[in-house]
């Protein structure tokens, strides 16, 4: 109870007043559902009106364009296996944010997308009457407001968007003439739902993905609807919040990539719909950006940069998909992301991707990692230094904590603290800062700088992480300063690749024969370890994964390497490093 005080102060603070307003708004409507709910007249998908006079059809021929190979395969009798009966109790009495190894609420919102209803109607497979059959037992055992499928309205958003477009596609294989009492309850359905999406929409504080797909579902009804007003309201509102969730190289201000895959997804899906040539064009243009920047960083796992959900906007073969033709002949290819805080490099033995971004998007980070200055590194074509990724999101605290902490990405920490403050599981404060400082790329050669500044829990500390690629030579240094003169702890976590044959060596560890070794200054203690880290449930199988851990002490200052190449060529990197700290604060390693 304690715990969760807490987190409703630390949300509070973070509010604006306009904020503190609308959560009051919210709390209205909640109470005029339940009065409504204890009455037992919550509305019906079932009424008779004459909402079928009000609605077009919408077109959706250009995402013809965007779907791929490997279409989903369900039978009719599959996706009948998500109905499940509700609970009779309102949705804001479900407790879906219990830990518990045996359920998780995203997998049961997942099988109650209809997105398995997109894939069938766009292969031919499913009939109008056969949708609408669906939709309508759905729809008994899920009436509006009651249980878990109402909880999220997110959740209700991504249902309207898939009927619409499984609807689009049988009427456009489907021969047969509508049923008008089954177009009346589809738009019964969609106009219901509206108004469920646009009391509760999400805003503030709140505002993410979720509030685009929010946004997607409502600008679509609207075009299609006598809600004129709406639709330009809507439309002003999704360019404005796509803009400002992502910047303008393509990445994601979440610093999520797999989120920013999917909202990616949902523009596409909703641009065309948008009211003004303006917006249709500020979207497109964002949309390329993204493209460019997903292109870039797929091949090291979109799911392993900020949390990942491994959802999708309206089915697994729609959406972005990397399209890298035959990489054996780049070399020295470097893309930098400088707003995003991403730099990729390939060469034609190894390709890495480092992180010198910001935690998130504020005023809650409620995505990010703390995964500045983490390297993701492949080698020819197998991963060297990968991430775990993200476990549940309704796993405990602890684990939620583990997954997320510097101290399980590639890069480094001091005295085992975090490089900011966790005020919950989806929510950080004292964010850190982290800056490129130096990039010089040839065509067989990459050097890179960049620098990150964060508090622990006693003192401020600047970290600075140097990369050198040459050919076959790769070496990553970390230097660590402070103003304080007591003893530290520099860990230095690496994440292996499922292909690392690691072993344990006093010099460093082995990966395909060959030596990485560890270097310190000044005469520090080194220790190192490869440890085996397993953490699962009975509801998720997650793979174990193999760290490298590097432990150094220093006083003031130090640094620590990891190489695969001769002292004599380390020398010079360093002496270029230290130089380049000098420069920036005055400081001499």
């Amino acid at each position: 109870m304690l715990a969760k005080t807490k987190w409703y102060v630390n949300r509070l603070k973070k509010m604006s007043f306009l904020e503190v307003i609308h959560r009051c708004y919210e709390q209205l409507v909640f109470s005029r559902i339940k009065l409504l709910f204890k009455l037992g007249i919550l509305p019906s998908f079932y009424k008779e009106n004459n909402t079928a006079k009000k609605f077009g059809k919408a077109n959706f021929s250009h995402l013809d364009d965007y779907f791929y190979d490997g279409l989903n395969n369900e039978s009719l009798d599959d996706i009948y296996t998500c109905l499940n009966e509700t609970e009779t109790i309102l949705f804001t009495n479900v407790n879906y944010r219990i830990a518990d190894d045996n359920f998780d609420i995203r997998n049961f919102w997942e099988k109650h997308r209809f997105q398995q209803l997109v894939s069938l109607s766009r292969n031919g497979s499913i009939s109008k009457a056969e949708l609408v059959g669906f939709v309508k037992e759905w729809s008994e055992r899920n009436p509006p407001y009651i249980g878990k499928n109402y909880v999220s309205v997110m959740e209700v958003a991504l249902r309207v968007i898939s009927l619409l477009v499984a609807n689009y596609y049988i009427d456009r294989f489907d021969e047969i003439k509508s049923n008008s009492k089954d177009d009346t309850f589809l738009n019964n359905f969609y106009n219901l739902n509206y108004k469920i999406i646009s009391e509760r929409l999400s805003l503030y504080s709140s505002a993410g993905n979720h509030t685009l797909t929010e946004l997607c579902a409502l600008i679509i009804i609207a075009s299609i609807s006598d809600k004129k007003r709406d639709w330009a309201r809507f439309s002003d509102l999704f360019s404005c919040e796509f803009l400002r969730q992502t910047y303008q190289d393509g990445g994601s201000k979440e610093q999520a990539t797999w989120y920013l895959k999917f909202i990616h997804d949902l523009a596409i899906i909703v641009q065309p719909f948008l009211s003004s040539e303006e917006n249709r064009n500020l979207i497109a243009q964002r949309i390329s950006s993204i493209r460019q920047y997903l292109e870039s960083v797929s091949q090291f796992g979109l799911e392993k940069i900020g949390d990942s959900d491994s959802g999708f906007a309206l089915a697994p073969n729609f959406g972005f998909k990397a399209m890298r033709g035959d990489l054996s002949d780049i070399n020295g290819k470097k893309e930098i992301f400088r707003e995003s805080g991403f730099l990729s490099y390939e060469s034609h033995k190894y390709s890495c991707l480092f992180n010198f971004s910001s935690l998130g998007m504020a005023p809650c980070y409620g995505h990010g990692h703390l995964d500045a200055l983490s390297l993701l590194v492949n080698k020819d074509g197998k991963k060297l230094f990968t991430d775990i990724g993200t476990y549940s999101y309704n796993s405990s605290e602890d684990i939620r904590s583990y997954f997320r902490s510097n101290l399980n990405h590639n890069t480094v920490s001091i005295n085992k603290k975090c490089h900011a403050k966790e005020l919950g599981k989806f929510m950080w404060d004292k964010p850190y800062f982290s800056v490129l400082l130096d990039v010089n790329t040839t065509e067989i050669e990459l050097y890179s700088l960049a620098k990150l500044e964060f508090s622990n829990d006693l003192k401020p500390f600047t970290a600075y992480r140097a990369i050198y690629i040459h050919d076959e030579e790769f070496a990553v240094l970390d230097f660590v300063y402070t103003s304080n003169y007591e003893e530290f702890e520099v860990l230095q976590t690496w994440v292996l690749g499922e292909d690392v044959n690691a072993v344990s060596d006093s010099k460093g560890f082995l990966f395909d024969d060959e030596m990485y070794g560890l270097y310190a200054s000044k005469g520090s203690s080194v220790e190192h370890k490869v440890e085996q880290v397993t953490i699962s449930n009975t509801y998720l199988e997650k793979s174990s994964s193999l760290k490298a851990v590097v432990t150094c002490r220093f006083k003031n200052s130090g640094y620590v390497i990891i190489s695969n190449f001769n002292n004599s060529k380390l020398e010079e990197i360093i002496k270029m490093s230290s130089d380049k700290i000098k420069k920036d604060n005055g400081f001499e390693f």
